[in-house]
């Protein structure tokens, strides 16, 4: 961009256009990005509004912006910064907003990059400006994905006793990697043991961990697994299988009962066995 693009009402306006190559492709051998750098002058009222930036039409960048009477909120969320909440006092602030292109954002030939401002209730600004720095840019370097694995068979729990739910969490990326949360949803009548929240420093390429639930009645349940504000938030369910517990008769001592029975008889069926054989020698 050669100059700031200033928006005060709802529109859709072309920022920017440029051509790349033919074979051009996301990932091969750049990976696109954008940079959304805005100045925003709020309103003191009520609002909620939607900025975003798109390449051919696929949204690759966007801003929800809630205002008040005393300050503005800024909420988004992209694979280069994570989500970000922003809580901003100042009638006048700047947001930098930096995210990947979609698969099919970029393509062979010209392409455009536009910016859309949407009013969802009441005014937010009294204008916003598109500075010259915003636009499309290509590294090497490609964007981080978590996957967050967990067994895929329901897990078999015991009311009233201990349960383990073992997790794992592969990473791929080019970003410098970064600490983050595991957290647990646990439905009513479970109750966690040492929290809901499993903290890794850092990952590197592989991370595992488990937590530990007591269940308190029986059913089937769905757990659930996610880590917020950090990569690309992946998330995944667990189904639990809740079974009564067995009394200490069936559990316990029936089946030390039986091992005895089995071994006595085994015993038995040795001894008369050698008793025969030293009949037959005589």
């Amino acid at each position: 961009m050669r100059a700031a693009v200033r928006i005060s009402e709802p529109t859709t306006r072309v920022v920017g256009r440029f051509r790349l190559s033919p074979g051009t492709r996301q990932g091969v051998p750049l990976w696109f990005t954008i940079r959304l750098h805005t100045e925003f002058r709020f309103v003191r009222h009520p609002g909620e509004c939607v900025l975003s930036a798109a390449t051919n039409g696929l949204t690759a960048a966007q801003m929800i912006v809630k205002t008040d009477r005393r300050a503005a909120q800024v909420s988004s969320l992209g694979w280069v910064q994570g989500r970000r909440l922003l809580r901003l006092g100042a009638k006048t602030e700047r947001v930098d907003f930096r995210n990947y292109l979609q698969t099919h954002g970029p393509r062979p030939g010209p392409n455009t990059l536009t910016v859309t401002l949407d009013v969802l209730h009441g005014r937010c600004f009294d204008s916003l400006s598109v500075l010259p720095d915003s636009g499309i840019g290509a590294t090497t370097v490609r964007p981080d994905e978590l996957r967050l694995l967990v067994p895929q068979q329901p897990i078999v729990a015991t009311a009233g006793r201990r349960t383990k739910l073992p997790f794992a969490l592969r990473r791929r990326g080019g970003r410098p990697d970064g600490g983050l949360d595991v957290r647990l949803s646990l439905p009513d009548g479970f109750r966690a043991i040492d929290g809901t929240v499993w903290h890794f420093p850092r990952i590197g390429h592989t991370g595992s961990g488990a937590f530990e639930f007591v269940p308190k009645t029986t059913g089937h349940y769905v757990l659930s697994l996610a880590v917020p504000r950090r990569y690309n938030q992946p998330t995944a369910n667990v189904e639990i299988d809740v079974v009564k517990p067995r009394s200490w008769l069936t559990s316990r001592f029936l089946p030390s009962l039986l091992a005895a029975v089995l071994l006595v008889g085994a015993a038995a069926f040795m001894y008369a066995t050698r008793k025969a054989k030293n009949r037959d020698r005589r």
